[in-house]
């Protein structure tokens, strides 16, 4: 694509190809950094938290970008228009229970989050409570079977495809590792190491996540 072409998705003008950086915005210097990322060749973009001060342009830009790479993407984000638009794989970190979890939509993330306050909260009541009544609840819940909310139903549905989504992540991840060029960088080393742990820890999460439902469901 020529140079000219390839501004203009960026949303710039003709006339500022001859423009120096220093001279451009901030949300254009924003729209060159990402038009020059996305022109490095890569099998792996890692983001960290990408939309803070982005004018609404720019996060129509980065978005489009996102979307269009060939490869699998990293995003750390609290950004949930942007989660919801593009994730694919969402890993749910820091909730209140301390849990990780890996699921499949922006839906099931705050459905996760949601259990894992509720776990706290319960956790919270039951140590208030005196140990024998602690101990009659923990038997009687034991003795009943559980089934699947709709919420999880729709999780367990989409297990399959999150698991293969998820192993593919990490395949890359871990084919970069391995590369020539990267050993020989240390940032670059530092960053695909740290992919590779990222995606390592949503296979084992997933996997256990669909384990734990499978249970539940009494399969």
């Amino acid at each position: 694509m020529h140079i000219t072409a390839w501004s203009r998705r960026f949303l710039f003008k003709d006339a500022q190809l001859l423009q120096t950086i220093g001279t451009l915005s901030g949300g254009e210097r924003a729209r060159a950094h990402i038009a020059a990322m996305m022109l490095e060749p890569a099998d792996i973009l890692v983001l960290d938290e990408p939309t803070n001060d982005l004018d609404i342009p720019t996060l129509e830009v980065l978005e489009e970008a996102v979307e269009s790479f060939p490869g699998a993407v990293l995003l750390v984000t609290h950004d949930r228009t942007m989660l919801k638009r593009l994730a694919k794989t969402i890993a749910v970190i820091g909730a209140p229970d301390a849990s990780v979890s890996v699921v499949a939509s922006l839906d099931q993330a705050l459905a996760s989050l949601e259990r894992a306050e509720r776990s706290v909260q319960e956790r919270d009541r039951a140590t208030r409570n005196t140990a024998p009544a602690a101990q009659s609840s923990a038997a009687d819940t034991s003795g009943q079977r559980r089934r699947l909310n709709f919420k999880e139903q729709r999780e367990f549905d989409g297990m399959e495809a999150a698991v293969e989504a998820a192993e593919r992540a990490h395949a890359l991840a871990e084919a970069r590792v391995g590369e020539p060029g990267i050993a020989a960088n240390h940032a670059k080393m530092a960053a695909a190491c740290q992919a590779l742990e990222v995606a390592q820890l949503a296979v084992t999460t997933l996997y256990a996540r669909w384990q734990e439902l499978e249970s539940k469901r009494g399969g």
